[in-house]
């Protein structure tokens, strides 16, 4: 036997199949605190890459910061300021964070954070029985890059798809660690697979030798 719906019956029941899918779009001007960077601090909030949507629901990112008012009584005032900037996307290749091991057998450590710009800072360490390795490194463009100076002396924006790589200086390292590193000249980072390539640039944009760090499982 054959079951027959009536015309209105079928409207309604695609009516009742996309409800789900239209509920789950984008929203007109809402935001997403909740999946932004957040940092505080005495009576300021910055969100950083806060996602919100506009009149036709089409999400931008942004960086919100938020001041409040504090009133005589202690009590936080009901009103904030409240600045906003889009945010502009980097363009760099993050590391992972974790143990890894080096190419002399040493034990190295990865550890990351993000910075108030967006920036992601990597510092690694690395020690074998008798020798001792660090660096930190930095992602994004070297305007406004905190080893800025460094950076440009040596010409590393004219290295062709710079922005693909973090970009900072070797730490404290002993007995010219690898037979490579030094303290204080350039290096390199970029993850490739579950690998970080790592490589040493002195004082100019030639690179003179490296390192791979494979992580550990």
């Amino acid at each position: 036997m054959s079951t027959r719906f009536h015309p209105l019956t079928r409207l309604t029941t695609l009516i009742a199949l996309a409800a789900p899918a239209l509920a789950w779009s984008a929203p007109p001007q809402t935001g997403y605190l909740e999946q932004a960077q957040t940092q505080a601090a005495g009576t300021q909030i910055r969100s950083y890459g806060m996602p919100a949507t506009d009149e036709l629901g089409k999400i931008s990112y942004w960086d919100v910061t938020i001041d409040l008012t504090i009133g005589t009584n202690g009590k936080p005032a009901g009103n904030a300021n409240v600045t906003s900037a889009k945010q502009v996307p980097l363009k760099s290749n993050r590391l992972v964070p974790g143990n890894y091991t080096d190419n002399w057998g040493g034990a190295c450590t990865v550890i990351t954070t993000n910075l108030p710009s967006g920036r992601q800072e990597a510092s690694v360490s690395c020690a074998t029985a008798t020798v001792q390795w660090n660096f930190s490194v930095i992602s994004g463009d070297i305007p406004g890059h905190p080893f800025e100076l460094q950076l440009t002396n040596a010409n590393i924006q004219g290295i062709p798809g710079y922005r693909d790589y973090n970009w900072g200086v070797d730490g404290a390292t002993n007995n010219n660690y690898g037979g490579c590193f030094y303290t204080n000249y350039i290096v390199s980072a970029r993850q490739v697979g579950s690998q970080i390539v790592v490589t040493r640039y002195g004082a100019d944009n030639i690179g003179d030798c490296g390192a791979n760090l494979a992580k550990v499982p």
